[in-house]
């Protein structure tokens, strides 16, 4: 058990940095994709409008994508993140509402849902890897250094 009473200050500088245009964009909550009343039935129109919610929200996550991160490690062999390096990679990344990311009538269940969900983890793992940050060695650290958020 751990008792402390006390306050630790400690003086310094932090530098937030986002690659985000915006931090606040709109954007569907796990409630408003999963609204489906226990009345209604579920069918390829409801399954449509929880994908179409889902979708909305990728395509306006990768909108407010501006650039990624530059990081290299420091004496102590910590890695920090020290530039935002600005990409128009997301803003010609195309997210189209095809076909395949919508159900259609008589479509068989399973494999209508294994086709959507591949495809909305293919924009996904799209969306990390190009996000992934790139690292200097560290000979190249500088001291401005970043919190991600």
């Amino acid at each position: 058990m751990i008792k402390c009473s006390g306050f630790f200050i400690y003086n310094e500088t932090t530098s937030w940095l986002s690659s985000l245009t915006r931090l606040d964009f709109p954007a569907y909550n796990s409630n408003d994709i999963e609204d489906i009343s226990s009345t209604e039935y579920v069918n390829n129109l409801t399954f449509n409008k929880m994908v179409y919610k889902v979708v909305y929200n990728l395509i306006n996550l990768k909108n407010h994508i501006i650039g990624k991160f530059w990081g290299a490690y420091n004496l102590d062999n910590i890695m920090v993140y020290d530039q935002l390096e600005y990409d128009d990679f997301f803003q010609q990344l195309r997210i189209d509402k095809d076909d395949d990311l919508f159900v259609h009538d008589n479509e068989p269940m399973s494999i209508m849902i294994n086709r959507i969900f591949e495809k909305i983890y293919d924009i996904q793992e799209t969306i990390l890897s190009h996000m992934e940050a790139k690292y200097r060695s560290q000979g190249a650290f500088t001291n401005n250094s970043f919190r991600i958020i």
